[in-house]
Order: C-alpha cells, then sequence, then structure tokens
C-alpha cells in the first residue's frame, strides 16, 4: 500500500460498502481490459502542473509521488463517476481491476514515463501535490500545529496511443482558475478532469526524464512501511 499522499491510496483503496454510499452500476470485466497484459513499444511521458492564480501555472513536487494508467473501459469511467461522487462513502472496487493498472513514479519537474505500453485507449490518473511555506491548521477554533504540504489534487484524463506513434509527450493541465483564458476549465468535484496538451519546445528543452524500471502496478508489492521504486539518476 502506497502512502496517503498518493493516487493509489486515495482511488484504489477500498472502502466499506455501506448503505447510502456511492455504489458501481457497471460490473468489471476482465476481457476488456485484458489488452493492457500485452507489451507494447510506446513510451508515454506526462509532465503535470495546475493553472490557478495568481501564480497561473504551479507544478507538483515529489509528493505527488505516482501516475496510474488504466484502460478506458465502461467499468473505469464508472470508477471515475464514484470517486467524484459527492456522498462520502463509497463502494468497494472490484480487486481484479487492480491488476490492469501501470504506475510510474515521480521525476524532477512533475514528470511521470510509462514505457511497453501497447496503443489503445487509456485513462490516466495523478495526484498534484506540493510543499509550501509552513501555515497553521485549526481543528475548530483550537491550533492543531502546522503544515508544510499543500492540498491533495486528484485529477485524470482520457488519452489515446494510436499504433503510429511511439514515444507520446502530453501535458495533464488541470486548470483550477475559471478566470484563466486559452485553457479549459476542469471540471469534477472529487476527481476533476484535466487537459491534455502537446509538450512545447521549450518543455522539450528544459524537462529531463528517465525509463523508470517497470510500469506495471503488479510488479510492486507495496506495505505501509516499504519505499516507493525510484527512477534511475540524472546522468
Amino acid at each position: 500500500m502506497i502512502k496517503n499522499t498518493s493516487l493509489l491510496a486515495t482511488c484504489l483503496i477500498a472502502t466499506l460498502t455501506l448503505p447510502g454510499c456511492e455504489s458501481f452500476d457497471v460490473k468489471f470485466n476482465p476481457e476488456e481490459a485484458a489488452w493492457t497484459e500485452q507489451t507494447g513499444n510506446k513510451t508515454l511521458i506526462l509532465h503535470a502542473y495546475m493553472m490557478e492564480a495568481p501564480h497561473k501555472e504551479t507544478s507538483c513536487d515529489s509528493l505527488a509521488r505516482n501516475a496510474i494508467l488504466t484502460p478506458d473501459t465502461p467499468y473505469y469511467r464508472d470508477w471515475i463517476r464514484v470517486i467524484d461522487s459527492p456522498l462520502r462513502f463509497k463502494a468497494s472496487v472490484d480487486k481484479e481491476s487492480q491488476n490492469f493498472g501501470r504506475i510510474a513514479s515521480y521525476q524532477d519537474g512533475c514528470v511521470f514515463t510509462f514505457t511497453d505500453l501497447p496503443a489503445g485507449k487509456w485513462l490516466v490518473f495523478t495526484a498534484m501535490q506540493h510543499h509550501v511555506k509552513a501555515y497553521p491548521i485549526s481543528i475548530g477554533n483550537y491550533y492543531a500545529g502546522s503544515s508544510t504540504m499543500s492540498a491533495i489534487h486528484r485529477t485524470w484524463a482520457a488519452l489515446e496511443i494510436t499504433p503510429d506513434e511511439s514515444v507520446i509527450k502530453k501535458n495533464i493541465v488541470f486548470n483550477r482558475e475559471p478566470k484563466i483564458k486559452d485553457v479549459p476549465q476542469s471540471e469534477g468535484l472529487n476527481l476533476p478532469e484535466s487537459h491534455l496538451s502537446d509538450w512545447t519546445a521549450e518543455e522539450n528543452a528544459t524537462l529531463h526524464y528517465t525509463i523508470i524500471p517497470s510500469t506495471r502496478l503488479k510488479d510492486y508489492n507495496l506495505h505501509p512501511s516499504a519505499p516507493l521504486p525510484q527512477a534511475p539518476a540524472q546522468p
């Protein structure tokens, strides 16, 4: 299990199914996700950031920890609906559905790299978070300490990798400020949808990334005390 700053803990860990909680309308069908088990030859490199006033562009840092890819199927779409529900309690996710996810750990610049992907329709999930100047925390009217971590901003986007593509570089742009022009507004309550865009020439010149050892979720047998897999050091 990854610490609660990760998307895996906030989205994939099942909660108790209680009367009145948000439930799934779609049953998981492993045959619809089986194509993701293939070892492909595509590399997907994602750069994530938020748009918000007054600084406009805010990048995540190592607190973001990871990003996750899942197949874009009716079940995972329903999963988004359940997570985005305003109801406090969510129905349990199908455990088998977690076997078809792929994970990439954080790299400098809020970059996440997935390798050996087959062509197809995917959903990408990430939780943007960054260090901030210490601020006080109160419980009721009482001071409860301080924190240097921003809130966790979970988001998702859909993308299709075509057979003729080899290396795909995309921005995940989470726009939280409706006054910012020319950037689609992210919509959703608990899991807003982000906008995808191609890397600019500046991003190609300044962002650095490496190929992480593995991108298959099932390759990581993680425990509460286990560290996340780390990307190789930059040369």
